[in-house]
Order: C-alpha cells, then structure tokens, then sequence
C-alpha cells in the first residue's frame, strides 16, 4: 500500500509541467536605491528617533519605571528592524557593537556593569565621556540588565 502511494505520489509530480523560474531584474541599481529608500534610512530614522524618546525616558522617568521599559522596548524593537544591516555608520568604531554587544557568552556586560557599579565609577555620571567605557556595559543589553 504504502509504495503504491509513493508511486502514486511520484507519478504526479513527474507529470507536472517544469516551473519556470523568474529572471532577477537586471536593474540592480533600482533595487538597491529602492532598498536604502524604502527601508534602510526609514529603519535607521526610526531607531533615532525612538533612541531619542528612550533617552528623554532615562532623563525624566523618575519613578515612572514602566514608561521607561515602554521607551525601551519601542526602541530595542527599531533596533531589530534593522540589525541585521552592517554597513555604514552602523560599522564605524563597532557602532552596532555598542548599541547592541552580542553574543556574550562570557558575561562581560554583567562584568563590566558590575564594576562601574561596585568601584563607584564617576564615569556614570558624564554622558560625554561614556564612548569610553567598554561597549559591553553600553547599549540595549546593558540597560536590560540594569532595568
């Protein structure tokens, strides 16, 4: 019973007519002008401006954590619209590294936070001068772990 189904079943795709796959569009500058145009620089314009509600968030929060976490996960959501594009800017000085250190399979966020934290680093306290700390205890992951 069961070859005569798989004959049956192999009969049926051999009769099939042969699919014709599409020509790729030999205009590949029109893709690639579409492509920045329609998605990366919206995707990018997105996440600075969310970046940008997050950074008010952290500013003016108080006891309001919930607003926050709400600003945070907006932001950390633009950030996966577009993380996957390494290019740019978003390479220049590990900037992707710093917005978003993964993998860390060594814990150097947990790490790096824990020591700005227990020595008391003045650092925390001037924003100007944070591109100097390790990219682990920078960006979205670093935040999770502190919210």
């Amino acid at each position: 019973m069961t070859r005569a189904f798989a004959f049956c079943c192999f009969a049926a795709l051999t009769s099939l007519s042969p699919i014709q796959a599409q020509p790729l569009d030999p205009n590949y500058g029109a893709i690639i002008d579409r492509s920045i145009d329609d998605y990366i620089l919206p995707g990018y314009a997105h996440l600075s401006a969310s970046t940008g509600k997050l950074n008010e968030a952290a500013g003016f929060c108080g006891d309001d954590e919930a607003q926050l976490r709400k600003a945070y996960h907006a932001a950390f959501d633009a950030w996966m619209n577009v993380s996957h594009i390494r290019l740019g800017p978003s390479e220049k000085d590990n900037a992707a590294f710093a917005i978003a250190f993964w993998p860390d399979p060594k814990g150097f966020t947990a790490k790096s936070l824990n020591k700005l934290i227990s020595t008391g680093d003045p650092i925390v306290d001037k924003p100007e001068a944070f591109p100097d700390v390790s990219i682990a205890a920078r960006g979205f992951f670093a935040l999770e772990r502190l919210l």
